[in-house]
């Protein structure tokens, strides 16, 4: 199986693992994750290769019901970017797992009406992607409610 490098904190095994780690994961589970959760490590040339209808003499993506080539939908459907890079509530569960990883002496605010909450950019250098307030905020009604 293919070796992927971790752009974000991700879970795996009951434990988080820092961005930057490697995990040996198969192409549909690295597919599953998106490209902005993981990528191929640095020493992989590629992915294994999959059993293709090219290997049983037939082109890929040109399978056809009909007998015609090229009339059949595409193999591999790719989803809008927004849900390639999680949705909602994946970003939700990532930016909460990422304030274990916060110091609490520099990474919260210590006074103002965010005091005691966490700061944005520390979070972001972990989960490897923008957030808002309201998304800490969302984090936060996720860890009290124990979820």
């Amino acid at each position: 199986m293919p070796v992927y490098e971790g752009r974000v904190t991700i879970k795996r095994d009951g434990r988080y693992w820092p961005p930057g780690s490697l995990h040996v994961l198969t192409e549909d589970e690295a597919k599953g994750l998106g490209p902005s959760r993981v990528v191929l490590a640095k020493d992989q040339d590629a992915a294994e290769a999959v059993i293709t209808l090219s290997e049983a003499g037939m082109p890929a993506g040109n399978e056809s019901a009909g007998g015609d080539l090229g009339d059949a939908p595409p193999t591999v459907v790719v989803p809008p970017a927004d849900e390639q890079s999680g949705g909602a509530s994946d970003r939700i569960a990532d930016i909460k797992a990422a304030f274990d990883l916060l110091d609490r002496e520099k990474d919260y605010f210590k006074s103002g009406k965010r005091a005691g909450k966490p700061k944005q950019k520390p979070v972001e250098e972990i989960v490897g992607f923008d957030i808002s307030d309201a998304d800490i905020d969302a984090a936060l009604a996720l860890a009290e409610s124990g979820l």
